[in-house]
């Protein structure tokens, strides 16, 4: 079974319903009131994103009804192999739906990578949280993060709930 990553901006609705803040505080993620929305990515920055990232993969895949990105490290790197699948919902391949906002989740992704790309688009759109419903606990990006250590801190924070 692979686990989907949805990524939330702090747009308005977000950032108003008392019940996500208050989720977000018991995870210990307290947004002040000087956090900026954000909003959804468009396909162009997203592309305009992986394109950007050094010693990867990116194969895209559109059709009518999908758009998906399937991003892997390059196998003759140093690094560890990475893999991630960025989908975007609701995308209808028409004119100018390439510049329009749209969600976006992640499938059979390493969430290291998962937070390198947000962090990425962060500086596109503003903040946001990711969360998997099959884990507890939601993780802020914005920019200028340091995805291992977000990651480190996560996994602790989940061994301890």
């Amino acid at each position: 079974m692979s686990v989907s990553w949805v990524v939330i901006p702090l747009d308005r609705e977000f950032m108003s319903n008392s019940e996500a803040m208050e989720w977000l505080n018991d995870y210990g993620i307290n947004l002040s009131a000087s956090v900026e929305f954000s909003r959804h990515p468009t396909p162009n920055e997203i592309r305009q994103v992986l394109d950007s990232l050094p010693g990867y993969e990116i194969h895209y895949f559109k059709n009518q009804r999908q758009w998906t990105a399937s991003i892997s490290s390059n196998a003759f790197s140093n690094q560890n192999s990475l893999f991630a699948e960025l989908n975007i919902c609701n995308f209808h391949n028409e004119a100018g739906e390439e510049d329009k906002p749209h969600e976006i989740y992640f499938r059979k992704s390493d969430l290291e990578f998962i937070i390198l790309v947000v962090e990425e688009l962060s500086h596109f759109c503003g903040s946001f949280i990711i969360y998997s419903g099959s884990y507890a606990a939601p993780i802020f990006v914005k920019p200028g993060i340091d995805s291992q250590a977000v990651v480190q801190v996560w996994e602790n924070q989940c061994r301890n709930d």
